[in-house]
């Protein structure tokens, strides 16, 4: 209690000021715990939140993907335009379950997905040359997925018998979503989307 006299003086005036601060501080942490938002997210392009969810600059969240493993950031490419973070979600023993960018466009132009359908040919390319295998070419429909629209694309990649899926969910907004997986099954497409279909997005 005395270092509290001593910077705020043993005055009436010094009281109200301390319970000023008290109560203002007190609607900062509820107005956070209310937004689900962690406040170390504020300012940050993406991070990964203490729970394991994935916090954006918008305050959207999202939530590990429903299998054991867990998020891991690896490095993004920015560009004199466009600031990237690449996130991956990692399963023990198992290929990665899906990757995340989220993107921001530094001059704020309305969200187009041109960049995003680029980063989606360029790993789509990128991925086919490295593991031999010869990818269709990725068209995008705007489809609808829980409360949200999204552009999307699967294309089949074969190498002799083999045939694998690649999956593309794209979400043109400030910051950008960009949500990729390679599935050994054809109709992986419903589970992907019913765990779309839980982003908390704002």
């Amino acid at each position: 209690m005395k270092g509290l006299e001593k910077e705020y003086g043993d005055t009436d005036a010094g009281l109200r000021m301390l319970g000023f601060f008290i109560v203002v501080v007190s609607l900062l942490i509820f107005a956070v715990v209310l937004n689900g938002t962690d406040a170390s997210a504020q300012g940050e392009l993406a991070m990964i939140a203490p729970a394991g969810s994935i916090s954006t600059r918008d305050g959207s969240v999202i939530p590990p993907f429903p299998t054991t493993g867990g998020w891991t950031e690896l490095q993004g490419k920015s560009s004199d335009r466009y600031e990237t973070r690449h996130f991956m979600y990692m399963v023990p023993s198992e290929p990665p379950a899906m990757e995340l960018y989220v993107a921001a466009d530094k001059r704020h132009e309305p969200p187009d997905a041109a960049f995003e359908m680029g980063l989606v040919r360029g790993y789509l390319t990128g991925f086919s040359g490295k593991a031999g295998f010869t990818p269709g070419s990725p068209v995008f429909q705007r489809r609808q997925i829980g409360s949200c629209q999204a552009l999307c694309s699967t294309v089949q990649l074969s190498k002799g018998n083999r045939t694998i899926w690649f999956y593309a969910y794209i979400y043109p907004r400030e910051p950008s979503l960009t949500f990729l997986t390679i599935r050994a099954e054809q109709d992986a497409g419903s589970s992907i989307e019913t765990y779309l279909s839980g982003l908390h997005l704002k």
